[in-house]
């Protein structure tokens, strides 16, 4: 009986490893790379850089703040809240003091909104309250970092 020589259990593919993924890595790469472009493609951003090919993008409801210039010190105002848009995050706060000015105040995620004995959400803000607000400015835009209620 001569058959065929046998070979140990772990030895069996050894020779052929190489050619097992070699039908389908490089499907799997063309289709990551079609993926890719399609993806650029559809949101029409591949060569433009823009939302549309040649348009200009349109207004936001947040500002545009530059990360090139850090952030300084503002100040502490204090006065009552004349208005408060809550879907973009501003305030408009009515300073007290010696020169009663307006301030348009940006309410971030990260602002820390203090009360007498707890922490709020910016939802509890209202028309009216008296706060103290604690003022970062990165370019022309105020940044509310502590706002206390009085």
């Amino acid at each position: 009986m001569s058959g065929p020589k046998s070979r140990p259990i772990g030895e069996r593919n050894e020779l052929l490893v190489p050619l097992r993924y070699m039908g389908i890595m490089p499907r799997l790469l063309n289709a990551a790379l079609a993926g890719f472009f399609l993806l650029a493609w559809s949101s029409g951003c591949l060569l433009s850089g823009t939302s549309e090919a040649g348009a200009t993008p349109g207004p936001s409801s947040s500002p545009v703040i530059d990360d090139a210039a850090p952030a300084k010190d503002a100040g502490t105002i204090e006065g009552r809240i004349t208005s408060i848009d809550y879907h973009s995050g501003v305030m408009v706060v009515d300073a007290v003091g010696a020169g009663r000015r307006t301030y348009a105040v940006l309410v971030v995620p990260g602002t820390n909104i203090q009360g007498a004995k707890d922490f709020h959400t910016i939802a509890d803000l209202k028309k009216g309250a008296h706060v103290q607000v604690l003022l970062s400015q990165h370019g022309s835009t105020l940044t509310a970092q502590i706002i206390r209620l009085l």
